[in-house]
């Protein structure tokens, strides 16, 4: 028999190369010992090292014979005897003398020493590779359900899917469930932390949702409000004031801004400054100059509209004069002489200078 091991000078670890396998030439080493120390420690043992060896024996596992050629007689027999064909070791999944049994129970390979892994259900492995034909049990995956899943959770025949890792504290989820032990991070939610909390959206779940219609949350991709936005809200997002109104809730009025331009949605300050009479940041402030220049105009305004409609009045009045006088004329057969008519013609036209002169002093 001959052992292999990587250990100098021991028998742990070894590995049988070849077993009951015939010699067809020998091998002497002559040994010199010293005699006192021989007797003195005879039950010590010796070990002869080599640096290389050559061993001879069938080139195919399953044969026997001076020219292996001849199969192994037991079906199941991995090596037979060179000689006598004697079965010597079984295949992987088969035990007994003459390897006429299959692993039995839950064990698989070569001798039947090894264990089935978690099979789903408890069921048996495959009695030659150990694979597991049904699937394997949660938390475990591979062929033959022997490796657990490393934070992951078992939703298949074959694999685990991967823990999403939003557990608080980045903490593992179970390798069995895949539910986080200790909880959520921040802005997830669900069993397995698969959710953003309401009102929240992004990749991360960590970006607030605007201002939606109804409190109806956003998209949690996009952010969208999928029914639109709040009174005084705009924007696909309804983040942002109605033109014109600022504040917390875009409730406030802007000021006077220049251009009459919309001020800031966020703090109502005038980007572009104010309308001439206002001040501030805000554009609510008047000033005092403005206002009296404001109020000139406004008079001399005024003074015109009056002297306009003044002499509106007159033009009335002298058309209305001229129409009477003409259809007077044409209606009297007598003929007068032309002063008589022409004094009282000019004293209403001095009267009605009169009114235009009170009228205008009166505005003055």
């Amino acid at each position: 028999m001959i052992y292999l091991s990587n250990i100098a000078l021991s028998y742990t670890n070894v590995v049988i190369l070849f077993l009951h396998l015939t010699e067809t030439s020998h091998s002497y080493v002559n040994v010199a010992l010293y005699k006192p120390a021989y007797q003195k420690h005879p039950a010590y043992p010796g070990f002869d090292e080599y640096d290389a060896m050559e061993v001879f024996g069938c080139p195919t596992s399953g044969y026997y014979g001076s020219n292996c050629s001849i199969p192994c007689p037991d079906v199941n027999c991995r090596f037979c005897h060179i000689e006598t064909g004697t079965c010597q070791g079984c295949k992987p999944g088969y035990q007994g003398q003459r390897c006429e049994l299959e692993c039995s129970n839950v064990k698989f390979e070569d001798g039947c020493h090894r264990d089935c892994g978690y099979c789903r259900n408890m069921s048996l492995c495959h009695h030659e590779n150990g694979a597991c034909p049904n699937g394997c049990e949660p938390g475990y995956k591979q062929y033959d359900c022997k490796q657990l899943c490393n934070f992951k959770s078992n939703t298949s025949k074959e694999e685990c899917v991967f823990c999403l890792g939003n557990c608080k504290d980045d903490s593992p989820c179970t390798n069995l469930t895949g539910v986080c032990a200790n909880g959520c991070k921040n802005y997830w939610t669900g069993e397995y932390c698969q959710d953003c909390t309401v009102g929240f959206h992004g990749e991360d779940c960590n970006k607030k949702c605007g201002q939606c219609v109804d409190g109806i949350p956003c998209n949690v991709s996009s952010g969208v409000c999928p029914s639109g936005c709040q009174n005084y809200w705009v924007g696909p997002m309804c983040t942002e004031c109605l033109p014109y109104k600022y504040g917390p809730n875009c409730s406030l009025d802007c000021g006077h801004c220049k251009d009459a331009g919309p001020c800031s949605g966020v703090t109502g300050k005038c980007a572009d400054g104010c309308q001439q009479g206002w001040t501030d940041d805000f554009c609510l402030t008047a000033t005092s100059t403005d206002i009296f220049v404001t109020k000139s105009e406004g008079i001399s305004t005024l003074y015109l509209y009056a002297i306009i409609g003044a002499l509106a009045m007159f033009l009335l009045v002298a058309i209305v004069v001229i129409f009477l006088k003409v259809g007077r004329k044409s209606t009297n057969p007598y003929h007068k002489h032309p002063t008589d008519d022409a004094k009282p013609n000019l004293q209403n036209a001095s009267n009605n200078y009169d009114i235009m002169s009170r009228v205008v002093r009166d505005i003055r």
